[in-house]
């Protein structure tokens, strides 16, 4: 779709504009746009499947530790790697987070 979007636009250009130099600046903005916009634009589960993740191990930790001991659950079996995979994970993931807000609020200043 939306190469066809970009298409119908640059045959537009090509009916409509009779100036080459402009045509050929049009055509070129357009294009870097269409890139830029491309760089940007992501998906909902793009943007979201570290926190996804993260949230998954934690509630398996939860689940673990806390509802297995609380009510009596069968914990689940989660072995030394996998958890020290977990341990590393939530660590780095934090720990990302946190410089991403600081150099965010170094930025606005």
């Amino acid at each position: 779709m939306k190469k066809e979007f970009e298409k119908e636009i640059l045959n537009i250009i090509d009916e409509k504009i009779q100036d080459e130099e402009l045509k050929k600046d049009l055509k070129r903005d357009l294009v870097k746009h269409l890139l830029a916009l491309e760089l940007v634009e992501h998906s909902w589960l793009q943007k979201n499947w570290r926190p996804l993740v993260m949230i998954s191990f934690a509630g398996m930790i939860v689940y673990n530790y806390v509802f297995s001991s609380i009510f009596g659950f069968t914990p689940v079996e989660i072995p030394n790697e996998v958890f020290q995979v977990i341990k590393v994970g939530l660590g780095f993931y934090v720990t990302g987070r946190t410089v991403e807000k600081i150099m965010a609020l170094k930025g606005k200043r």
